[in-house]
């Protein structure tokens, strides 16, 4: 997998188009903040900072955290930059999607 990745990541950036390079640096900054911040989380409880139930606590939601702290800095930049970052479509309501068809689109209300 990780040769896998490396190849991918190297394919994007080599790319004649300087937004596509942009797009593709920006995206693999996300991905490294994501890691970095998700390890260093995960060794909260060997700090001697805060209390231990919110050491366990960073430790515990470490990914979950640094997830989050990712897709809320990747909404933090100018719209020109961020446009290219791809999301997720969502569905507009909430409900089981046992129903809906092999291969059926979302579609992001």
């Amino acid at each position: 997998y990780v040769t896998d990745g490396v190849i991918d990541i190297v394919s994007r950036c080599d790319s004649s188009s300087l937004a596509a390079f942009g797009s593709s640096l920006f995206s693999t900054n996300l991905a490294l903040l994501t890691l970095v911040l998700s390890l260093a989380l995960s060794a909260a409880p060997s700090w001697p900072l805060f209390p231990r139930a919110f050491r366990t606590f960073l430790a515990d939601y470490a990914v979950t955290l640094a997830v989050l702290v990712t897709t809320l800095s990747s909404y933090a930049f100018d719209a020109t930059v961020t446009e290219s970052v791809h999301r997720i479509g969502l569905p507009q309501s909430f409900g089981p999607t046992c129903f809906r068809p092999p291969g059926a689109s979302v579609t992001a209300g």
